[in-house]
């Protein structure tokens, strides 16, 4: 019994040593699990810190950078700005000295601004009268009173005067013409070279005649025969007969002084008569309608050969301009343009005059629509003054004849019709009721 007492109690006193050693380890356990979280957890600390710290370092080096790049592209764009302010103002002074240059010239080419302007265009007239009056005093007679020489002037004529009246819009029957004709001329010209005598002179007068008579009769019956027959002109003077120019403006003046214009004053030597030739009337009882018309298809023809654009002529492969005279040219267009919308205080300038309102509906309804092409918005200023002051407001001299030729009041309603129609057009660059035929067929 008593033994059996000691080994409950060396048995209990066993369990309590064991159950004091597992409480021990139990704690050593949770002492070092309680130490290991709280080295994790600092570790974890550090590593939270050292990440926001690194994530803040770079956010603050990409806002170093984009504040880097954003001041270069600001420099670069203010540099831009600079180059394009520099370049805008270098244009801008470009072409207000190249729009002074141009006017100095317009100014030079015009004569001046008001009568100066009258004073040029009669300058003009006076001197293309002048080689007109040569070539009926010193010329004419000398074929006339040499056989021989009159002989091959018959026989040029006899060749030319047919193959005007012949002449389409086709491009192979111009071709056909203008070879045939620049044949006849090559060898006058040849001829006088050679013998000396007028009769390269004498034909191209001839031709210019021709050429004016079918302006006369068949372009004022029907305006587009113009085209054909200003190309014929602009073919041969490229081909070298630059002298058919001259002599071709000098009889237009004496035919139609409109073409320069210019109303030409009457001397105090000059009857009536004589002062309706020189105003190109070609009777004393010629009517005011046909009249009218002659100098509808004369100007027509001559604003043809303004508007013509130069093309090599059959058998050249190269064009040279510059063989091209001043007064057959386009610039010519803008000169005559000017020149018909000035004023004078002489109170016979061609804006007096009752021809006037007609020649400028031909002008419009031939070679408007190329001027505006060349000349654009100062052409389209020429046009609105020309419709806005001289029609509407009534400031156009020849108005003043409205009340006792009513062919003047239809003139100008034909003409305020093709200017308000243009007006209204998109951009201010159709004319509707142009001629038509300005290209070749084929």
């Amino acid at each position: 019994m008593r033994r059996t007492q000691e080994d409950a109690e060396v048995k209990k006193a066993f369990e309590a040593r064991n159950k004091d050693l597992w409480s021990g380890i139990d704690a050593s356990i949770l002492a070092a699990e309680n130490e290991a979280r709280k080295i994790a957890a600092a570790e974890a600390a550090r590593l939270e810190a050292a990440r926001k710290s690194q994530e803040e370092a770079e956010r603050k080096a990409a806002q170093a950078r984009q504040a880097e790049l954003d001041r270069i592209e600001a420099e670069k764009k203010a540099a831009q700005a600079d180059a394009e302010r520099r370049k805008q103002e270098a244009e801008a002074e470009a072409a207000k000295q190249k729009q002074n240059e141009a006017e100095q010239a317009r100014i030079r080419a015009m004569g001046g601004s008001g009568d100066d302007i009258r004073k040029a265009a009669v300058t003009e007239y006076d001197e293309w009268m002048t080689k007109i009056r040569h070539i009926k005093t010193n010329v004419l007679p000398t074929i006339s009173s040499n056989a021989d020489l009159r002989k091959q002037c018959f026989a040029a004529k006899r060749q030319i005067t047919p193959k005007i009246g012949q002449l389409t819009n086709s491009r192979q029957e111009i071709t056909r013409i203008t070879q045939a004709i620049a044949g006849v001329l090559d060898a006058a010209k040849q001829a006088t070279a050679s013998s000396g005598g007028d009769v390269y002179t004498w034909i191209l007068n001839h031709l210019s005649k021709c050429l004016i008579r079918q302006a006369e009769q068949e372009v004022a019956a029907k305006q587009d025969t113009a085209y054909p027959l200003a190309r014929v002109v602009v073919w041969l003077v490229l081909l070298g007969h630059v002298e058919l120019a001259d002599v071709l403006m000098a009889r237009l003046c004496k035919k139609c002084p409109w073409v320069v214009p210019v109303w030409p004053a009457r001397t105090k030597d000059m009857d009536e008569a004589a002062y309706r030739k020189v105003m190109g009337y070609k009777a004393a009882d010629e009517t005011t309608e046909n009249y009218s018309n002659r100098m509808n298809g004369i100007t027509a023809f001559y604003f043809a050969i303004l508007q013509t654009v130069p093309t090599p002529p059959p058998g050249a492969s190269a064009l040279d301009v510059d063989k091209i005279p001043l007064h057959i040219r386009s610039t010519t267009l803008w000169r005559w343009s000017v020149r018909a919308l000035t004023p004078s205080t002489s109170k016979i300038a061609f804006l007096d005059h009752p021809m006037c309102p007609s020649i400028w509906s031909v002008f419009v309804e031939t070679a408007g629509p190329y001027a505006l092409k060349v000349y654009g918005k100062q052409m389209r200023k020429v046009f609105t003054l020309l419709l806005q002051q001289g029609v509407q407001g009534k400031k156009a001299g020849w108005l003043q004849h409205g009340d006792d030729k009513p062919y003047v009041k239809a003139a100008t309603v034909r003409l305020e019709l093709l200017l308000m129609d243009w007006s209204a057009s998109p951009g201010q660059s159709v004319i509707h009721n142009a001629t038509k035929g300005v290209e070749m067929e084929p």
